[in-house]
């Protein structure tokens, strides 16, 4: 029986050997950053047929793409006809085929850790070199071989500090194992590292990083070789990045999931996060697997060719959208804009439950409708629920006919509100519920 590893063609244009961190003059992790985006492109759609073929060794994946010719998927077009698998089908999945719900085609013999994530799933971690694709990522943050990094992200049951940590040991730099602090005294005996040892990185949530420097200042005690804050897990508001700015601390943040690892990094250009190299990024409307418009925010499926665990189109959950152009820095990948919401967005609406699924069966029975959102408003026996529909056909009929269609597929009784032209936010919300 083929392993995927065994049957997956290799990977071109690395700039340097496995285990060797590029040099400290490099401006990139390695040239796949910068290499033509057609190239990339061609690379990818032509490691999709034996991606699938080889992911289909596993019973979990071979029912999940059961009738799919491996020949046949060659390009992102015939990738968007395959069915999306979402982080509650995973937590199933694993639920019913213990540990991995059948889609990882190696035994659990074969992971150095394995990792209880919230949601009721399980995240092996493979024994290869930077298992989480972190690398790059530091990389691109400033960090360079022997700096050394303070990381105060969790060791405990969910992967952050062995992302982070990880992708240090590929790039040499070594690590302060520090995890989070939850008093005063374990803050103090951090600061107390960071003296000693001088460390360029700081690495953990925004909440701690921040909490860390301000018992620094109020003790008086010297952290001033920090230049690089590293936040793994998720959006840092303006002003925290503006006071770490204030100290001389330049913040990245990254895209990450226990399933996957690191999918997308910020830059020193700092605007939006640029895709990580052997990932195909798609953004659909929640609730479906169907593309939305280039530019349009929806959810972020991702499939990755990782050949110890495999994923083949897997919802992350989360809204995003790709952004035009590249990035100043000269990488070519697909720019993404981060997490702007959560795609989980289903509601109660008196004995009810609407679902972005059911909005998305309106777009099928109304061609060429742009955004559609439902907003949720008032309390109690008082609520109402008004669906927003961008289209060129403003007409009292096609008003008439969406309140019928929003009643068959979701049982609401709702207004209906034709908007003319591109109006609606961008933001990838389709039930917006205002009652909470």
């Amino acid at each position: 029986m083929m392993s995927l590893a065994a049957s997956l063609p290799p990977v071109t244009g690395l700039a340097a050997a496995p285990g060797m961190p590029p040099g400290p003059t490099a401006a990139h992790f390695d040239d796949r950053e910068t290499r033509p985006a057609t190239e990339r492109e061609e690379e990818l759609m032509a490691r999709l047929p034996h991606l699938i073929r080889s992911a289909k060794v596993a019973k979990g994946w071979a029912w999940l793409l059961s009738g799919t010719d491996a020949r046949s998927v060659t390009s992102r077009e015939a990738l968007a006809r395959l069915p999306v698998l979402r982080r509650a089908d995973l937590a199933g999945m694993q639920a019913g085929r213990p540990p991995f719900g059948g889609l990882v085609p190696e035994p659990v013999t074969a992971f150095k850790r394995v990792f209880a994530s919230p949601g009721g799933f399980y995240a092996p971690e493979a024994a290869a070199h930077d298992a989480w694709l972190a690398a790059r990522a530091l990389f691109a943050a400033g960090l360079r071989k022997g700096d050394i990094v303070v990381n105060c992200q969790s060791y405990h049951l969910a992967p952050a500090g062995f992302v982070i940590d990880s992708g240090c040991r590929a790039l040499g730099c070594p690590v302060v194992p520090a995890g989070p602090s939850t008093n005063d005294a374990e803050l103090d005996e951090r600061i107390a590292i960071i003296e000693h040892l001088a460390p360029v990185a700081l690495a953990g949530t925004a909440e701690r990083i921040s909490k860390l420097l301000h018992r620094a200042a109020q003790i008086g005690r010297d952290v001033s070789s920090l230049r690089i804050a590293l936040i793994g897990d998720g959006p840092i508001d303006a002003q925290t990045r503006a006071e770490l700015a204030g100290k001389g601390i330049e913040t990245f943040t990254t895209m990450t999931t226990a399933e996957l690892g690191v999918i997308a990094y910020e830059t020193s250009a700092h605007d939006g996060f640029v895709l990580n190299e052997g990932f195909i990024a798609e953004i659909v409307h929640p609730g479906t697997g169907d593309p939305v418009e280039p530019g349009d925010a929806g959810e972020l499926v991702i499939t990755t060719f990782d050949p110890h665990s495999p994923f083949v189109r897997l919802g992350t959950g989360m809204i995003s959208a790709q952004l035009p152009g590249t990035d100043a820095s000269g990488r070519t990948n697909t720019r993404l804009a981060g997490w702007l919401c959560t795609a989980d967005q289903a509601a109660r609406v008196g004995e009810k439950t609407v679902t972005p699924a059911q909005i998305a069966q309106l777009r099928r029975r109304h061609p060429g409708l742009g955004r559609l959102r439902l907003t949720l408003s008032g309390k109690g026996g008082k609520e109402t629920a008004v669906l927003s529909a961008e289209t060129r056909d403003t007409t009292p009929d096609l008003q008439k006919s969406l309140a019928a269609t929003l009643l068959d597929v979701a049982r609401i009784a709702g207004q209906v509100e034709l908007v003319a032209g591109r109006r609606l936010p961008n933001d990838g919300r389709v039930i917006a519920d205002e009652r909470r």
